[in-house]
């Protein structure tokens, strides 16, 4: 490090597990980039703080991720997509202000296209969750002509910040509980949630060989 050097890092709690440190600081090396990236745990009610610190330190820009990711929403300036989705993922700092970004969605469009081969228009799918990551999910399906979304969670209450997200596109949003997924046919299958974290699986809808799963959790 000098003190040229661009510091960036991943907000959130905990981050003890987060791989960016580890991937954002292999692609900086590889790239022959000034840029160190650092992991930034801040405790519950301390956001405010942190994102002061980010300006005051000189950082060039975050990360966010849980369970921060509504709340850095509410206390920043917004691009279009992060105001949508109530939630940023990504901070750029410039000229003493921090701007708020959500990427997931496209980045998620990009992925079900690029990697996945699958075209969402005119098809089912089944999301377990109703948090930041889901709502991106829901949007980039419904800019690609989902017909039906079904959004599987514990309490119905928490899917209507998703339904507001899609307010406006064709797309039929049907609020379900979890148990109600077995029951279900959905070309695309995606858990937003903590679930399988320690091995469990969400009860599943009928899937044959051409469903796409996906998990967005990652591990070790």
């Amino acid at each position: 490090m000098s003190g040229a050097t661009h510091t960036v890092g991943v907000i959130g709690w905990p981050v003890t597990e987060s791989l960016s440190p580890v991937i954002h600081n292999t692609a900086f090396i590889a790239l022959d980039l000034d840029w160190i990236y650092l992991p930034l745990p801040v405790p519950p009610g301390h956001v405010s703080q942190a994102l002061e610190g980010l300006t005051a330190l000189g950082f060039s820009g975050a990360n966010v991720t849980m369970p921060h990711k509504t709340e850095v929403a509410s206390r920043i300036a917004c691009t279009e997509d992060a105001e949508r989705l109530r939630a940023v993922n990504t901070i750029v700092a410039a000229d003493g202000e921090l701007i708020g970004h959500n990427t997931d969605a496209p980045g998620f469009a990009r992925f079900l296209e690029r990697d996945a081969g699958f075209d969402p228009a005119g098809k089912d799918a089944l999301v377990y969750g109703a948090g930041g990551a889901a709502r991106a999910c829901a949007l980039a399906l419904a800019r690609g002509g989902l017909r039906r979304l079904h959004v599987a969670v514990r309490d119905p209450s928490r899917a209507e910040q998703l339904e507001r997200t899609l307010e406006g596109t064709p797309t039929q949003v049907s609020v379900i509980p979890l148990a109600q997924a077995p029951e279900l046919e959905a070309a695309l299958v995606v858990n937003a949630t903590p679930l399988g974290a320690g091995g469990e699986l969400p009860p599943l809808p009928r899937l044959d060989e051409r469903s796409l799963v996906v998990d967005l959790r990652y591990r070790r």
